[in-house]
């Protein structure tokens, strides 16, 4: 089946783009304002960015067809790539379980829960666009699923804090403020508990479709 490789490039330059726009604003929101929540949701975009680009670079190469210097098939070049990102992703996962676990046992996190809360709205709001519009243009393009399922995660994590400093706002009018702390660390918690079975299935689909036959 013909894959238009020229819209493929073009939806994930789109998507490195708006990953990198939340990644800046989520590090600097985050070291301004002393969260810890929102700095990882910054950095967690950033890391996004980067394996955005590694499939941009894959798309680029299969377009090419230069079976001489590649003589396996290109479109194994999609599973990999696949693989690499849940991979990645996977361990973001497991470093979030082990930071969230490491807050609440030593008190929660202090944060400036009112501007975390804008922030976390106009992310999950983002991501969800974003989501939105490169599934409805993945087609048969891996790649591009790929990209939809990491901006669903995005705005799953996003959504996650939004409730969390949502819950922290309505608790601050209240005789629990001393709760506040442990809120957005248990978010992370549950949010990338979750997440943890997105990987592994999409690795598993992923390792299904490689081939490994060269080229006649």
């Amino acid at each position: 089946m013909h894959r238009s490789y020229a819209l493929e490039k073009k939806w994930l330059q789109m998507s490195v783009f708006g990953g990198l726009l939340f990644a800046i604003l989520g590090i600097i929101l985050g070291l301004l304002i002393q969260s810890q929540m929102v700095l990882f949701d910054g950095l967690y975009s950033f890391i996004s960015v980067i394996l955005s680009l590694l499939s941009l670079l894959a798309a680029q190469v299969i377009e090419k067809g230069d079976k001489s210097r590649f003589p396996y098939r290109k479109d194994m070049l999609e599973p990999v790539v696949i693989i690499i990102k849940y991979v990645a992703i996977l361990l973001l996962c497991v470093t979030a379980i082990y930071s969230a676990f490491e807050a609440l046992l030593s008190g929660g996190r202090e944060t400036n829960v009112s501007y975390a809360l804008l922030y976390s709205l106009i992310s999950t709001v983002g991501c969800w666009g974003m989501y939105i519009f490169l599934k409805k243009h993945k087609k048969n393009s891996g790649l591009i699923g790929a990209e939809a399922n990491q901006w669903r995660m995005d705005t799953l994590l996003s959504a996650a804090v939004l409730v969390g400093f949502f819950i922290a706002v309505a608790l601050s009018f209240t005789s629990y403020t001393s709760v506040i702390p442990y809120i957005d660390p248990l978010m992370v918690l549950v949010a990338a508990g979750y997440f943890l079975k997105i990987p592994v299935v999409e690795i598993t689909r992923a390792l299904k479709q490689m081939k490994w036959h060269p080229v006649n």
